[in-house]
């Protein structure tokens, strides 16, 4: 498959970065991950990312403050698509996610097809998702 492009999983949950690192993979992504918001900024500065796809409860720096940082990195980090996925449901959520810089949260109780279905309309210019 050709790739579709460079994403980046944030996850402090090995399982998660891992799953979610699997379906990018089957979607055509070249994946690289980090375990926080400190170590998504580190591959951030060396790595464009088409799509961050991250969780929002993490220690160290949490997802909100990871798309603050990242968008506040100027160039092309100020446009690419960020997703919270997270397992946080409350009312409040959403808002937060967008006020702090991010596209959409795809709650994980949606699973992977939501995300996928999120993916494919967030990710502009990219080849269609089969």
């Amino acid at each position: 498959m050709t790739p579709t492009g460079n994403a980046l999983v944030v996850d402090d949950d090995p399982f998660m970065r891992s799953a979610v690192g699997a379906l990018l993979r089957k979607l055509g992504y070249r994946v690289r991950s980090a375990c926080n918001g400190d170590e998504a900024l580190k591959v951030a500065r060396d790595w464009a990312a088409d799509v961050v796809v991250t969780d929002i409860d993490m220690p160290m720096m949490d997802g909100l403050q990871t798309a603050r940082c990242l968008r506040g990195m100027g160039g092309a980090w100020a446009t690419v698509p960020i997703i919270g996925f997270s397992g946080k449901d409350t009312p409040s959520a959403g808002p937060d996610c967008l006020a702090a810089g991010m596209n959409v949260l795809v709650p994980k109780c949606n699973g992977y097809a939501g995300l996928r279905t999120m993916l494919s309309s967030l990710v502009v210019g990219s080849q269609m998702l089969s």
